[in-house]
């Protein structure tokens, strides 16, 4: 118990010590986070807005071409957060069957996360992933203008997508990135498909940046 007492009162002294040098005036400490050291102690808040250009390696589907965009909080230049959207276009048909007057597409609803390895050089690396729905959606067209297309059958799933990108600042206010990753996802299956393995896939990605990232 006396050794105790003893170990308590030596932590008390040596934490009083520190406290006094580190409020001398001739010593400016500055306030760390996790994420960076900021000079003024402060965290800084931003934002930006992301072209999507993924490619998807072949599998059971093919080569998927899809565009989409992203919207994410970028914290002290490193960390962000946001969501996304991707729906593939090339090609216009994944099943690539153009006499069943069907067209099958790929989407992608989710959330983004990830982190900017130093964001101040001018090439930098950024590690991050995709978490959300991805489905394929079956609809069928019309030759009437007038008439809506119709959705005919759909297949739900959820994927995490972790990515490496390299990222090139242009400007304060536009990077590129170019990288690659790869697509995990569960779900629904029918006679065709399963999601579980067809869409579990290589990806390429490209794109360009608007917001301030200085």
């Amino acid at each position: 118990m006396k050794k105790i007492a003893i170990f308590l009162l030596c932590l008390c002294w040596a934490t009083q010590i520190y406290a006094q040098s580190d409020s001398t005036p001739t010593r400016k400490s500055a306030f760390q986070t996790v994420l960076k050291c900021n000079k003024n102690g402060k965290t800084r808040l931003s934002g930006y807005f992301s072209v999507l250009n993924e490619l998807s390696l072949p599998t059971k589907l093919g080569l998927a071409y899809a565009i989409g965009g992203e919207a994410a909080a970028l914290y002290n230049q490193r960390f962000y957060i946001g969501g996304y959207s991707l729906i593939s276009v090339a090609p216009e048909d994944l099943e690539n069957n153009y006499l069943d007057n069907q067209d099958t597409k790929m989407l992608q609803i989710g959330g983004t996360i990830g982190f900017k390895i130093a964001p101040n050089r001018p090439i930098h690396l950024n590690i991050g992933s995709k978490v959300g729905y991805i489905g394929l959606q079956t609809y069928e067209l019309s030759n009437n203008i007038y008439d809506n297309t119709r959705l005919v059958r759909r297949l739900d799933g959820l994927m995490v997508a972790p990515h490496v990108n390299v990222e090139l600042n242009f400007f304060s206010w536009l990077q590129g990135y170019a990288g690659v990753g790869y697509r995990f996802a569960w779900g629904a299956k029918n006679e065709k498909y399963n999601l579980e393995v067809d869409l579990r896939q290589p990806t390429i990605q490209v794109g360009i940046s608007f917001g301030y990232f200085k």
